[in-house]
C-alpha cells in the first residue's frame, strides 16, 4: 500500500510544485491521486501470481542453528503428513508441483539434516536440490512486512469476579458457516457476485452467520460489543474461564494461550470466529501514543489506565471476536498442526499455501528496552494464518510462550524478506 505523506509529497514533486502553482486546486489534487496510484503495488488477481522464481542468490543462514532446524524440521514433517498437504498442487512460474513431490523433497532434506551437515554442506545440498521462489511482497518482490505473535500466560478464574469479569467462550452452537464456493457452482445467477471464486481471485470463500432457531433464518453473527457488553451469549453455558477484559481481548488476537488458575492451568486454542473483519485498535489511540512508538505493551499499559467504559469504546472498534477450545497440546495452527517456537509463520492462505518451508529475513529485537535490532535470517514453516494477515506481503512470526516472548513479539514490526523452498525443476 502506498501512503502519500506531506513529506513524501514534497519529495515526489520537488521543484515542480513551483511550476504547478498556477494550476487549479482540483487539477493538482487529481495529479496527486494519479501519482499515488502509479506508485502503488498492483493488487494480485490470482494466487498463482504470488510466487515467482528468484534469480538472486539466497544466503543459507539460520540464527537458531542447524541443529535446532533439523529437530524442528523432523517434527514439522511428521505433523505435515497428518494433513491433506499431499493432495494439493502448486502452480507458479508456469510450473506445477504436486504436494507429494514437495513433501518427498522435504523428507529427503530432513534425512540429510540427520547427518549433521556443516553450513557449507547444507548450502550445497539446497542449491543442488531446490529452487527458491520469492513472494510478490508489499512494494517489491520478496519484500514483506513482519510482525510477531506469541502464546501468552494469563491469570484467570473459574467464576466471574470484579477483576475477572469477561468470559472466554466456547464455540456457540448457533454459529454456522455458509460455503460460498458451493453456492457459486450450483447457482449460475450468482456469477456477477461470486464469480471471483470460480476465477480464483481474492475474496471470501465462506460467511459466518447465526442460525435463528425460531425462524430458521441465518443472520450475521453478533459483533464484539453485542457479545461482551450486551451479553448475547450469557446463559448458554459456553464459559471456559473468566479473564480481565484487556487480557481477554489480546488473547483473542494471539489465538491461543495458557490460563493460570489457583490450582491448575488450562491450555486454550482457537476454535472459530464471529465472521466480522478484524480492525486494529492501535489507530484509535494515536493521540496518546505516536504510531511510531506503538507497541503491544504500551497499548496494554495505556488501556489499563482507563475506566471500563472508555476501554470498551476502544476495544469494540474491533468487531471481530474469537471463540476457544480446551487443548491437551501446544497451540494448534490453522493447519491443525502444533506451533513451533520461532519457526511457525502465519500468512494469507489464499496467496501462500500452508506446509511450505521458507527463509525469512527480518529485524530481530536484541534489546527490547533499548529498542535495538539486528538483521537476521532463519528457516521457517508456513503453518498458520490470522484475521489481520492479509495479502502476499504480510508475515506473522510465532515467537514462543510467556511474558518474555510477548515483549519481543510486541516489538517486531519491520520490513523483511521472504522466500519459499520448492524441489528443483526445469523452470521456464
Amino acid at each position: 500500500m502506498f501512503y502519500l505523506t506531506s513529506l513524501g509529497y514534497s519529495n515526489l514533486l520537488g521543484d515542480s510544485i513551483l511550476v504547478m502553482k498556477s494550476l487549479t486546486q482540483k487539477v493538482l489534487n487529481l495529479l496527486v491521486i494519479f501519482l499515488a496510484i502509479s506508485c502503488a503495488r498492483a493488487q494480485l488477481k490470482t494466487g498463482a501470481d504470488a510466487l515467482r522464481l528468484s534469480t538472486a542468490e539466497i544466503e543459507i543462514k539460520d540464527d537458531m542453528g542447524t541443529t535446532s532446524f533439523a529437530q524442528d524440521l523432523s517434527k514439522f514433517i511428521a505433523d505435515l503428513q497428518k494433513t491433506s498437504f499431499k493432495k494439493q498442487t502448486f502452480t507458479y512460474s508456469n510450473t506445477t508441483w504436486t504436494g507429494d513431490e514437495v513433501l518427498s523433497s522435504y523428507q529427503a532434506l530432513s534425512a540429510f539434516m540427520a547427518t549433521t551437515p556443516k553450513q557449507e554442506e547444507l548450502k550445497e545440498y539446497i542449491e543442488k536440490h531446490f529452487s527458491w521462489l520469492e513472494v510478490y511482497g508489499t512494494s517489491d518482490w520478496s519484500k514483506v512486512f513482519v510482525t510477531s505473535y506469541f502464546e501468552p500466560l494469563y491469570q484467570g478464574s473459574k467464576t466471574r469476579t470484579k477483576k475477572y469479569s469477561q468470559a472466554l467462550y466456547l464455540l456457540p452452537k448457533d454459529l454456522v458457516q455458509i460455503d460460498l464456493q458451493s453456492f457459486s457452482k450450483s447457482h449460475p445467477q450468482l456469477e456477477p457476485y461470486l464469480g471471483y471464486i470460480q476465477k480464483g481471485q481474492p475474496g471470501p470463500r465462506s460467511l459466518t452467520g447465526r442460525l435463528d432457531p425460531k425462524t430458521r433464518k441465518i443472520f450475521p453473527y453478533y459483533n464484539r460489543e453485542e457479545i461482551v457488553d450486551q451479553n448475547k451469549l450469557r446463559h448458554q453455558n459456553l464459559e471456559i474461564v473468566w479473564l480481565d477484559p484487556i487480557d481477554n481481548f489480546f488473547l483473542q488476537i494471539q489465538g491461543s494461550g495458557t490460563i493460570v488458575l489457583p490450582n491448575e492451568s488450562i491450555q486454550v486454542g482457537y476454535a472459530g470466529q464471529n465472521g466480522h473483519s478484524y480492525v486494529a485498535i492501535g489507530k484509535f489511540v494515536t493521540d496518546k501514543i505516536p504510531i511510531e512508538d506503538l507497541t503491544m505493551k504500551k497499548l496494554v499499559d495505556y488501556l489499563k489506565t482507563l475506566p471500563y467504559e472508555e476501554q470498551a469504546k476502544i476495544l469494540n472498534q474491533n468487531p471481530s471476536y474469537v471463540f476457544f477450545q480446551k487443548l491437551k497440546t501446544r497451540p494448534l495452527t490453522s493447519s491443525g498442526t502444533e506451533v513451533i517456537d520461532g519457526r511457525t509463520i502465519a500468512t494469507d492462505t489464499f496467496f501462500l499455501p500452508k506446509g511450505l518451508i521458507g527463509m525469512l529475513e527480518f529485524e530481530k529485537p536484541t534489546d527490547v528496552a533499548a529498542a535495538t535490532y539486528e538483521t537476521t535470517k532463519r528457516l521457517v514453516f508456513n503453518q498458520d494464518t490470522g484475521g489481520a494477515i492479509r495479502g502476499p506481503g504480510r508475515v506473522d512470526l510465532f515467537w514462543g510462550k510467556g511474558e518474555a516472548a510477548g515483549e519481543f513479539a510486541g516489538n517486531l514490526k519491520h520490513d523483511g524478506r521472504l522466500w519459499f523452498l520448492f524441489p528443483k525443476k526445469a523452470l521456464p
